[in-house]
């Protein structure tokens, strides 16, 4: 699901740098994203490569909302296949929404909400599961850079970093969290839903400063969905809860 994710946001960034884009990308931060995986066979990803009538789509929404240091959009990336009828309709079979933070100071006028908005917070179950560490190097947001081909300067300089308020060259959140779940299904802590249309939200609350050690939990309570946190000295950076589409 990350994988994708890496692999498909070259269309946000193209969406971004659009001039009709209404967000100014310059130091906005990628706060939240969710994921939605409609074919569980494209977990395979040689039959994914083998859909080589997929098309990619990028759309930025008009409804930004108002937040704590400026404003908040979502921008929705998905691949598609034709369904195969002759309205040329196309299926939708892995949707992903970025939650981009533009800072900017507090505006007076009033943002209309959109529908994304419900998925703001995410309460952390209290039962623990198992638990790992993930390190993050100094080099490491250069290498995600190059599949996602996301080269923010806040992930890239540290002294373009605390430009923008930051406390230092920091992680992207993709990778990290990517990083601690490949961990936990190495331990065999963690199995993925490959029979099962599966979606994930990820939440950065805390910027992940390079290099690092990050402390990961995997949780679960009485929900069908599990949560993943990746924190630092106690506190929480990063908070992803996921399941199947079908529960």
């Amino acid at each position: 699901m990350l994988f994708l994710s890496a692999m498909t946001e070259p269309a946000m960034l193209l969406l971004l740098a659009s001039p009709w884009c209404p967000i100014n990308p310059l130091g906005a931060v990628n706060v939240r994203n969710r994921f939605e995986i409609l074919r569980p066979d494209l977990y395979d990803l040689s039959r994914l490569v083998d859909l080589r009538t997929a098309r990619l789509k990028a759309i930025a929404s008009n409804h930004p909302r108002p937040a704590k240091r400026g404003i908040e959009w979502d921008l929705e990336v998905v691949i598609t296949t034709p369904t195969g009828r002759k309205d040329g309709t196309m299926d939708i079979i892995f949707r992903q929404i970025f939650t981009m933070l533009e800072l900017r100071k507090s505006q007076s006028k009033k943002i209309r909400n959109s529908s994304y908005e419900t998925r703001s917070s995410m309460a952390i179950p209290q039962i623990s599961e198992s638990t790992t560490q993930v390190s993050m190097s100094v080099d490491d947001p250069l290498k995600w850079a190059a599949i996602c081909k996301d080269y923010n300067f806040i992930h890239l300089s540290g002294a373009a970093a605390k430009a923008f308020g930051l406390p230092g060259k920091i992680a992207h959140g993709n990778h990290t969290v990517a990083k601690a779940l490949h961990l936990l299904t190495d331990s065999k802590s963690l199995q993925p839903p490959f029979t099962t249309s599966s979606w994930m939200e990820v939440q950065f609350r805390r910027p992940m400063v390079v290099p690092g050690v990050f402390d990961v939990s995997l949780r679960e309570s009485g929900k069908p969905s599990k949560t993943l946190s990746v924190s630092f000295q106690g506190k929480d950076c990063a908070i992803a809860e996921f399941g199947s589409l079908q529960q």
